[in-house]
């Protein structure tokens, strides 16, 4: 390589550098130390003492369950809702592009305002969800004062936000599949059913894929959510990785155990995206 083109890299370097290696290295050597948020001490050297208490930490682990629960709950409705509009509005017709338009509202909104929402929308006391239940004769359940209430209110309210994120992506590839394949089966005899299970199905595999294993990664991120709907409760039930993060560094003052939290985090992370590439390689959506 000429130096003329490591003139050309440098800046990059330079902001990954400042954005993603400094922090890692800090997050990393505070995870051996007992370092507190509030005095902004560097602390005392502790060695794995946070990695042992770690191993323990009950309520840790249950936030990797919570995790999993919503990440893996909250992709398999939003693939299968987004494909069902995508396909439900694929075709133009009158008011198509008014509808598509209106599907992509939630995703424009941001999570604190979704949340903020939702919330009142599972209020026991407010014309929500409780009030429609009502009209056909259920007695809705106070969303928030049980676990699986509370894991299904933030899995609608999360699904509601980014279906339309899938719809809009999966629009695309079908928009861009080739006409001739069904012109051919329109020809042989072929339904709707066998069009869609021999042709768009095949030729949409990589970009479902592709979707799924990037919504995976993404739904991670669902702190915004839980901090509002349900700041982790009722108790510690629905209280992802992240949150359980946010309590020990913000809360309690413990910097160095959240580190450590967050580097055991990050290798799961590390495990999922590991396991997402390699079936993304044998799929043919990564090269």
């Amino acid at each position: 390589m000429r130096r003329i083109d490591y003139l050309f890299v440098t800046p990059a370097l330079l902001i990954l550098i400042v954005l993603i290696v400094i922090p890692f290295l800090t997050v990393f050597e505070q995870s051996f130390t007992d370092a507190d948020t509030f005095t902004f001490e560097r602390g005392d050297w502790v060695g794995a003492a946070n990695y042992s208490r770690l191993i323990k930490d009950q309520r840790f682990w249950n936030s990797i369950q919570v995790t999993l629960l919503l990440s893996i709950s909250t992709v398999v409705l939003q693939m299968l809702f987004g494909f069902a509009l995508a396909l439900l509005l694929w075709k133009p017709g009158h008011l198509v592009g008014l509808a598509r338009g209106l599907v992509l509202v939630p995703m424009v909104l941001p999570p604190v305002v979704v949340g903020i929402l939702w919330r009142m929308f599972f209020q026991p006391t407010l014309p929500g969800v409780n009030y429609l239940l009502q009209l056909i004769g259920i007695a809705g359940p106070d969303w928030f004062g049980n676990t699986w209430s509370a894991l299904a209110a933030i899995i609608l309210a999360t699904t509601w936000q980014w279906t339309p994120f899938v719809f809009l992506l999966l629009l695309a590839g079908l928009q861009a599949l080739p006409i001739s394949p069904y012109e051919s089966a329109t020809i042989d005899g072929a339904g709707a059913l066998q069009k869609f299970g021999y042709i768009t199905l095949p030729l949409l595999r990589r970009i479902l894929v592709f979707v799924a294993i990037y919504r995976l990664v993404e739904s991670f991120r669902i702190f915004p959510i839980v901090y509002v709907m349900t700041s982790g409760g009722p108790g510690s039930t629905t209280e992802p990785v992240n949150f359980y993060i946010w309590i020990q560094a913000f809360n309690a003052y413990k910097m160095g155990y959240a580190g450590a939290l967050v580097m055991a985090t990050l290798i799961l992370l590390g495990l999922v995206a590991g396991i997402m590439i390699i079936y993304g390689k044998r799929s043919e959506v990564i090269a």
